[in-house]
């Protein structure tokens, strides 16, 4: 009794052993392929995060450099008139102009990018005497465009208007 009961469980251990085997070896063949693909594209996600994260090594790296403070080292002007035509005249309201502006030459860029109405409210509505040829010209200027360029200077576009007005004093209306 013995015995059979032992040959009993050796029958019933080898065919748990010949259901694991068989069990395997199928699921083997059913899902061998499509763990070789995850595999492989498992390491092509490997292989472009690597690429992805120098790129955004290099990037931060470019980034660093650039985010170096850059300062205003020049304010060219650029006018435009209907009323004036006399280029000497338009010459003077760009000179003019520069002059008002020079206390933003040697700030940040990004001091004035983030601030742009402090140089439309300089420019807002002033009245300037220009004289030529023993003529006295009131000049009204608004800002029209401000632009920076990427480099170190702030261009500035102005709208130049012959004032009609009489009795006009200088400076801020």
């Amino acid at each position: 009794m013995k015995s059979s009961r032992r040959l009993r469980l050796l029958r019933v251990v080898v065919a748990f052993l010949f259901g694991v085997l068989a069990g395997s070896s199928a699921m083997n063949l059913l899902y061998g392929k499509k763990l070789d693909a995850l595999y492989l594209e498992r390491n092509i996600l490997i292989y472009r995060n690597n690429e992805k994260s120098r790129e955004i090594n290099t990037l931060r790296k470019d980034l660093d450099r650039h985010s170096e403070p850059r300062f205003i080292r020049r304010i060219p002007v650029e006018v435009d008139s209907s009323d004036v035509d006399n280029g000497f005249v338009q010459e003077r309201i760009r000179e003019r102009v520069q002059q008002i502006l020079q206390p933003f030459l040697g700030k940040p860029i990004h001091w004035v990018k983030d601030n742009p109405d402090v140089v439309d409210n300089m420019l807002k509505d002033r009245l300037l005497q220009i004289q030529q040829d023993k003529e006295t010209h009131h000049i009204k200027v608004r800002l029209k465009y401000l632009v920076f360029n990427g480099t170190d200077e702030m261009k500035i576009w102005i709208v130049a208007n012959e004032n009609q007005e009489k009795n006009v004093s200088i400076g801020r209306k």
